[in-house]
């Protein structure tokens, strides 16, 4: 569908006249020390810079969390070619990401740091016990799934099938380290791990570099009140999502392949810490913003580790927690109004429309404990972390295409959905924000009851999302059809040219 919208507007814009200008610049006239670039720039620079850019900010700066372990499976070159495939199928779904949705990957970005940030911090004291060092190279290297147990799951009688491995998280980590069944941390050094990752320091300093030209010479056509195309805006936007990519990252390791062993167990693991990890909650808030394990899943990019229920039981664990509160609410909410409860607990941060009613005091016959409470809190905060987080990644997201709003179009029309969209794009977590208290106001005005509200929340959030995608995808087409029908003061170049580039 993407691909037919696009080629279609391409072909239109193609169609309705194709015009070409060949400057011609004097040469000079005997042997010079020096010559000036020429005070033009052509379509073919503007689109290779603007796609070296676009590279940068898309493919290098991804720092992907360690895949699916080979385990010697499928040898010889075929497998190196299917597995070659198959990592850099990966790294081109998160660039595609990355391009439609970079708001997002900052979000995720942020709840790594912050993860990392807290193992460092929960096992300090477990570290300095141990004699080993830990620090936040060492946390984020577990919040990737850096860690892992391995176990025979060989049954006498079968077919031999080798070691599994499990992949474990941050909070698996904390949990086995606190629990004993992780007898000592990892005794490996910063360097050791640094030395594990693909990132090459002159890749890096080239990617910053053509980043920071993007912005530069953005920067100095604004002020010189010369125009930019439509694609050097998205750029620029993606440029400044990619330096603030860059900076969470820093101290993560980059496209690790091998994991770290830290257990082995001969045979199953045992059930104590089965059952551990099973009631591990998940360290990411992820798990709540997010209804099925298939999204979170694709979102964070993990594996789920081959032969190791564990990983899909965990997360079930939680699906299966929220749908028991689902049938609860069920069974009360269809007769009572939402006028007659009480607001009171309506925006506690750990409940979601369809979770629990709103306001009712019967969720349960056992009062919460205050551990539990403990635990309520510090999940709002986490929650409330990564929404702030994409909130305002996506508001810088919004405020760069906003920036283009004077810019030249083809049409009047498109000029005008250019800024609705983009100001839709810039007001949509104020949106969010505002969506559930409205229709909480709302439904107890209206007396609507619960499962009809939820149902219309629900509702809500869904079109907001699907007129967001309309809107971006808009932009997408946009920039790409508006680069065929530049202004002629698009090509006059500016000082940036000198500074040394990939165009």
């Amino acid at each position: 569908m993407f691909v037919q919208v696009l080629l279609w507007c391409l072909l239109a814009a193609v169609g309705s006249g194709y015009t070409s200008f060949d400057p011609v610049c004097t040469r000079p006239v005997g042997s010079v020390n020096f010559v000036s670039s020429p005070d033009t720039r052509g379509t073919m620079e503007i689109l290779w810079g603007s796609l070296f850019t676009l590279i940068a900010c898309t493919w290098t700066i991804h720092h992907p969390n360690v895949p699916e372990q080979r385990d010697g499976r499928d040898k010889g070159l075929k497998g190196e070619i299917r597995w070659g495939l198959k990592s850099a199928w990966e790294s081109a779904k998160l660039a595609l990401v990355t391009v439609l949705a970079p708001e997002l990957i900052i979000s995720i970005a942020w709840d790594q740091h912050r993860i990392a940030k807290k193992v460092k911090r929960e096992l300090k004291e477990k570290a300095a016990e141990d004699g080993v060092p830990w620090t936040l190279v060492h946390g984020h290297f577990a919040a990737m799934g850096g860690f892992v147990i391995r176990y025979n799951t060989s049954v006498k009688g079968e077919r031999e099938r080798g070691a599994e491995t499990y992949h474990l998280t941050a909070d698996d980590v904390i949990f086995l380290r606190k629990s004993g069944h992780l007898v000592q941390l990892p005794n490996v050094t910063r360097d050791e791990l640094c030395d594990k990752s693909k990132s090459d320091p002159l890749l890096k300093l080239i990617a910053v570099c053509q980043i920071s030209w993007s912005i530069i010479q953005i920067s100095t056509r604004t002020i010189r009140r010369l125009p930019i195309s439509l694609l050097e805006l998205n750029v620029l936007a993606l440029a400044a999502c990619a330096i603030v990519i860059y900076g969470l990252c820093w101290y993560k390791p980059k496209h690790v392949q091998v994991a770290m062993t830290i257990l082995t167990y001969e045979g199953e693991i045992p059930d104590p810490v089965k059952k551990g990890l099973e009631e591990v909650e998940m360290s990411a808030a992820w798990v709540i913003l997010f209804d099925t394990a298939q999204e979170l899943q694709v979102i964070r990019n993990t594996h789920p580790p081959r032969g190791a229920p564990l990983s899909n039981t965990r997360i079930q664990f939680s699906d299966e927690k929220s749908g028991e509160q689902e049938m609860d609410s069920e069974k009360s909410d269809g007769e009572e109004n939402l006028g007659d409860q009480e607001m009171g607990n309506a925006g506690r941060g750990n409940e979601r429309p369809g979770d629990e009613e709103m306001g009712s005091g019967e969720l349960g016959d056992e009062e919460e404990t205050g551990n539990e409470k403990k635990d309520d809190e510090k999940l709002d905060s986490e929650k409330l972390g990564v929404a702030v987080s994409l909130f305002v990644a996506a508001t810088l997201f919004g405020a760069v295409h906003v920036a283009g709003w004077n810019l030249s179009f083809p049409t009047r029309g498109e000029q005008i959905v250019w800024r609705g969209a983009s100001i839709y794009i810039l007001t949509l977590p104020c949106m969010i924000i505002l969506l559930y208290p409205i229709g909480c106001l709302l439904g107890q005005i209206l007396r609507l009851k619960v499962k009809t509200l939820h149902s219309l929340l629900g509702l809500g959030g869904t079109l907001l999302c699907w007129v967001y995608l309309f809107a971006r995808l808009f932009i997408l087409v946009e920039t790409i059809r508006t680069f065929i029908s530049l202004p002629s003061n698009v090509f006059i170049a500016t000082w940036t040219v000198n500074i040394p580039h990939f165009a």
